[in-house]
């Protein structure tokens, strides 16, 4: 109707009728992009809140997961800490077996834990990372993406380090087949530690530098994991604080 109109004022040189016919044909033009516009990010707005729902809800998984890993290498360290002073003393007290067996047991062990976020890989995978408005999140998700590829060659790096040592370390002991033992911090069950002779581990050079080797490892696994979860701390917070009115 108003390209009609336009059309025969055009015809009859009505310079005042085209100029306003025009305006509001730009007007009409302009109003539909702005709330084309408004629906794009009201749209957007809503694809971003689902996103931040379901990030919170795989953090909480992943913190949980995380802090485990951490108390069990906590405990693998605190275990290859005794070992270490045990053999250097050619001897241990009843009271310290417990701990002396948990390093043993969980020298070589890395305990994997559920560090990623599928719906972070899907916000990756689909460019949807723009969808977020707040950039200290968005820079702390991004980070987070990063450290994970750095861990996973950390923990390769440092598996290849065990593999070399595990062989002359468990050879000193044996595995109580018919007993089984919980480790802390870890959701599996294992054997116990069987026989073992202090006094001949104390002696065996092989035995104690594996034994040093594996507790450098345990410090690298743990500090990995703390590294993590202090990641997944930082992004709970942040992910909290856009629940605060």
């Amino acid at each position: 109707m108003i390209l009609r109109r336009l059309a025969a004022a055009l015809k009859r040189q009505d310079w005042t009728t085209v100029v306003i016919e025009f305006g509001l044909v730009i007007a009409g033009v302009l109003i539909a992009l702005q709330v084309n516009n408004l629906n794009i990010a009201r749209l957007g707005n809503i694809e971003e809140q689902r996103y931040l729902v379901q990030l919170s809800a795989d953090f909480e998984t992943i913190e949980a997961s995380a802090q485990d890993s951490v108390e069990f290498h906590r405990g693998a360290l605190d275990g290859m800490t005794m070992v270490v002073k045990a053999i250097n003393k050619g001897t241990i007290e009843p009271e310290e077996r417990a701990l002396f067996e948990r390093g043993l047991r969980a020298a070589y062990v890395y305990q994997t834990s559920h560090d990623h976020s599928a719906t972070l890989g899907e916000i990756f995978a689909s460019g949807k990372i723009s969808l977020f408005h707040d950039k200290e999140l968005l820079r702390a998700l991004m980070n987070y993406n990063a450290y994970l590829e750095q861990l996973e060659q950390g923990v390769s790096a440092i598996r290849s380090i065990q593999s070399e040592y595990t062989s002359a370390f468990t050879s000193t002991f044996d595995y109580d087949l018919s007993n089984t033992d919980d480790l802390v911090g870890a959701t599996f069950v294992i054997s116990k530690i069987g026989d073992y002779d202090i006094r001949a581990m104390s002696q065996d050079t092989a035995f104690r530098n594996a034994a040093i080797e594996l507790r450098e490892t345990q410090i690298y696994y743990l500090n990995w994991r703390l590294n993590i979860l202090n990641h997944v701390q930082e992004i709970r917070r942040l992910l909290d604080d856009k629940d605060t009115p």
